[in-house]
Protein backbone atom coordinates (compact mmCIF):
# COMPACT_ATOMS: atom_id res chain seq x y z
CA UNK A 1 0.00 0.00 0.00
CA UNK A 2 1.46 3.51 -0.64
CA UNK A 3 0.93 6.80 0.70
CA UNK A 4 -0.86 8.31 -2.19
CA UNK A 5 -3.24 5.61 -2.69
CA UNK A 6 -4.12 5.74 1.08
CA UNK A 7 -4.76 9.72 0.36
CA UNK A 8 -6.52 10.00 -2.40
CA UNK A 9 -9.37 7.69 -0.30
CA UNK A 10 -8.83 9.50 2.77
CA UNK A 11 -9.42 12.66 0.71
CA UNK A 12 -12.73 10.94 -0.52
CA UNK A 13 -14.56 10.10 2.89
CA UNK A 14 -13.33 13.04 4.35
CA UNK A 15 -17.21 14.60 5.01
CA UNK A 16 -16.60 17.96 4.40
CA UNK A 17 -14.23 20.38 3.44
CA UNK A 18 -13.66 21.74 7.07
CA UNK A 19 -11.24 18.26 7.16
CA UNK A 20 -8.27 17.96 5.87
CA UNK A 21 -5.17 15.49 6.02
CA UNK A 22 -2.31 16.41 8.38
CA UNK A 23 -0.04 13.63 7.48
CA UNK A 24 -0.35 9.72 6.28
CA UNK A 25 2.56 6.93 7.58
CA UNK A 26 2.64 3.80 5.59
CA UNK A 27 4.63 1.34 7.77
CA UNK A 28 5.28 -2.34 7.13
CA UNK A 29 1.89 -3.19 8.93
CA UNK A 30 0.48 -0.15 10.21
CA UNK A 31 -1.07 2.80 7.75
CA UNK A 32 -1.64 6.33 10.19
CA UNK A 33 -4.15 8.80 9.39
CA UNK A 34 -3.86 12.28 10.99
CA UNK A 35 -6.33 14.47 10.23
CA UNK A 36 -7.46 18.08 11.62
CA UNK A 37 -10.54 20.26 11.28
CA UNK A 38 -10.25 24.26 10.84
CA UNK A 39 -13.06 25.60 12.67
CA UNK A 40 -13.06 22.90 15.52
CA UNK A 41 -11.56 19.86 17.21
CA UNK A 42 -11.19 16.51 15.77
CA UNK A 43 -13.50 14.35 18.06
CA UNK A 44 -13.92 10.35 18.40
CA UNK A 45 -16.54 9.93 16.58
CA UNK A 46 -15.25 11.96 13.70
CA UNK A 47 -12.49 9.75 13.51
CA UNK A 48 -14.44 6.23 13.87
CA UNK A 49 -16.44 7.63 10.80
CA UNK A 50 -13.33 8.14 8.80
CA UNK A 51 -12.05 4.88 9.44
CA UNK A 52 -14.90 3.47 8.96
CA UNK A 53 -14.61 4.97 5.28
CA UNK A 54 -11.79 3.71 4.65
CA UNK A 55 -11.97 0.32 5.95
CA UNK A 56 -14.87 0.06 3.48
CA UNK A 57 -12.48 1.80 0.68
CA UNK A 58 -9.44 0.19 0.65
CA UNK A 59 -8.14 -3.83 0.59
CA UNK A 60 -6.06 -3.33 4.29
CA UNK A 61 -5.25 -7.22 4.24
CA UNK A 62 -2.49 -7.46 7.10
CA UNK A 63 -2.93 -3.72 7.55
CA UNK A 64 -3.62 -1.83 10.87
CA UNK A 65 -6.09 1.17 9.87
CA UNK A 66 -5.17 4.17 12.98
CA UNK A 67 -6.90 7.48 12.26
CA UNK A 68 -6.70 10.00 15.04
CA UNK A 69 -6.39 13.88 15.49
CA UNK A 70 -2.99 15.48 14.62
CA UNK A 71 -3.00 16.90 18.52
CA UNK A 72 -2.47 20.33 18.84
CA UNK A 73 1.23 19.84 20.50
CA UNK A 74 2.44 18.22 17.84
CA UNK A 75 4.29 19.39 15.34
CA UNK A 76 2.55 21.47 12.36
CA UNK A 77 3.19 19.96 9.37
CA UNK A 78 0.38 21.57 6.96
CA UNK A 79 -0.57 25.22 6.42
CA UNK A 80 -3.95 24.76 7.27
CA UNK A 81 -2.68 24.11 10.65
CA UNK A 82 -0.66 27.56 11.05
CA UNK A 83 -4.15 29.50 9.85
CA UNK A 84 -6.39 27.59 12.13
CA UNK A 85 -4.39 27.76 15.42
CA UNK A 86 -4.14 32.08 14.94
CA UNK A 87 -4.45 33.64 18.04
CA UNK A 88 -3.17 30.85 19.55
CA UNK A 89 0.35 30.51 21.95
CA UNK A 90 2.56 28.97 19.61
CA UNK A 91 6.42 28.01 20.31
CA UNK A 92 8.83 28.15 17.40
CA UNK A 93 12.11 26.72 16.53
CA UNK A 94 13.95 28.35 14.26
CA UNK A 95 16.85 26.84 12.19
CA UNK A 96 19.14 28.97 13.56
CA UNK A 97 18.31 26.71 16.80
CA UNK A 98 16.72 29.78 18.72
CA UNK A 99 13.21 29.81 19.94
CA UNK A 100 10.67 32.10 20.13
CA UNK A 101 7.44 32.08 21.88
CA UNK A 102 4.29 34.00 21.08
CA UNK A 103 0.21 34.30 20.07
CA UNK A 104 0.05 33.45 16.02
CA UNK A 105 -1.27 36.55 14.55
CA UNK A 106 -1.32 35.83 11.21
CA UNK A 107 -0.02 33.46 8.75
CA UNK A 108 0.80 34.17 4.76
CA UNK A 109 0.92 31.16 2.60
CA UNK A 110 4.42 30.84 1.07
CA UNK A 111 5.51 33.55 3.07
CA UNK A 112 5.59 33.48 6.84
CA UNK A 113 3.88 33.88 10.28
CA UNK A 114 4.08 36.76 12.59
CA UNK A 115 4.16 36.50 16.22
CA UNK A 116 3.11 38.54 18.97
CA UNK A 117 5.97 38.10 21.70
CA UNK A 118 5.32 39.19 25.87
CA UNK A 119 8.64 40.37 27.06
CA UNK A 120 7.81 39.99 30.82
CA UNK A 121 11.75 40.75 31.74
CA UNK A 122 11.42 44.55 30.54
CA UNK A 123 8.47 45.40 32.07
CA UNK A 124 9.70 43.74 35.42
CA UNK A 125 12.81 45.83 34.54
CA UNK A 126 10.96 49.23 34.02
CA UNK A 127 8.88 48.73 37.37
CA UNK A 128 5.98 49.33 36.02
CA UNK A 129 2.98 49.43 38.97
CA UNK A 130 0.60 47.37 36.08
CA UNK A 131 3.94 45.04 35.07
CA UNK A 132 2.43 45.18 31.55
CA UNK A 133 4.66 43.33 29.48
CA UNK A 134 5.91 44.75 26.47
CA UNK A 135 4.67 43.67 22.67
CA UNK A 136 6.28 43.04 19.85
CA UNK A 137 5.14 42.05 16.30
CA UNK A 138 7.86 39.90 14.35
CA UNK A 139 7.42 38.39 11.18
CA UNK A 140 9.44 34.79 10.39
CA UNK A 141 9.62 33.39 7.10
CA UNK A 142 8.98 29.68 6.84
CA UNK A 143 12.59 29.07 5.24
CA UNK A 144 14.01 30.14 8.66
CA UNK A 145 11.29 27.55 11.04
CA UNK A 146 12.44 24.10 11.95
CA UNK A 147 8.85 23.64 13.78
CA UNK A 148 6.16 24.90 15.50
CA UNK A 149 3.71 23.59 18.21
CA UNK A 150 1.02 24.90 19.69
CA UNK A 151 1.55 25.87 23.40
CA UNK A 152 -1.55 24.40 25.88
CA UNK A 153 -2.00 26.96 28.80
CA UNK A 154 -3.78 26.83 32.11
Amino acid sequence: MDKETVREHTEAVLSSDSFFIVDIEVKKDTINVYVDKDEEEVGINDCTEISRGLSERLDLGAYNLNVSSAGFTQPFKVFRQYKKNIGQPVEVYLKDSSRKTGTLISAEKEKGITLELKDFKKAKKAKSKTKQPEEENIFIDFNEINMTKGIVTF
